[in-house]
């Protein structure tokens, strides 16, 4: 990333930005050394998210936040800023928020019906962290890749979880902790 690039920035792509840096600062003091991914998967990556960005807004599912936007620049240096499996995370939450979107529209005429749900039994993570936002972010993102990691990307999504909760506390020494727990759940 340079200079030029992050001052073209909106205030909001920047906070968004930031906070993704410092989710993957948690992850990667948790897993050890972290390798920047190359500028062709960054430009593929950013174009992807800009796309389905575009799907999202077309067929009015209302996804919104850092994951959703279509300042491709913004995708490209979150990409470059982080190791190369939090981008390809990133991508395929998108394509399973995505699919529940289409899916309930093209099967239910966009209604929310409940789907038919198998469940595992419940994870919980944590993070303690400077701020409470990225706190959040980041124990979303351990229970996500913990239920990714043992029972594949179909049990991942939160939004399909049951039995959720997702509390923080202010630490004695002005940090936050927060803690991501939940039943992981795909649809059938």
């Amino acid at each position: 990333m340079n200079l030029h690039t992050l001052k073209n920035l909106t205030k909001k792509t920047k906070t968004s930005f930031f906070l993704i840096v410092g989710i993957t600062l948690i992850n990667g003091s948790a897993s050890g050394t972290a390798h920047a991914a190359s500028d062709s998967f960054c430009n593929s990556y950013a174009k992807i998210a800009v796309t389905q960005n575009s799907k999202n807004i077309k067929n009015g599912c209302g996804f919104d936040g850092f994951r959703w936007q279509s300042n491709h620049g913004a995708h490209y240096v979150f990409c470059k800023a982080v190791d190369e499996s939090f981008p390809q995370s990133e991508r395929a939450i998108r394509h399973d928020m995505l699919s529940q979107c289409l899916g309930k529209m093209e099967t239910n005429n966009g209604l929310n019906a409940t789907p038919a749900r198998s469940c595992k039994k419940s994870y919980s993570r944590s993070v303690k962290f400077l701020t409470k936002d990225v706190a959040k972010r980041g124990a979303l993102h351990r229970w996500s890749k913990a239920v990714r990691d043992d029972h594949g990307k179909k049990y991942a999504s939160w939004d399909d979880a049951i039995n959720k909760d997702l509390s923080c506390e202010e630490l004695d020494n002005g940090r936050y902790k927060c803690v991501a727990t939940a039943e992981p759940c795909k649809t059938r």
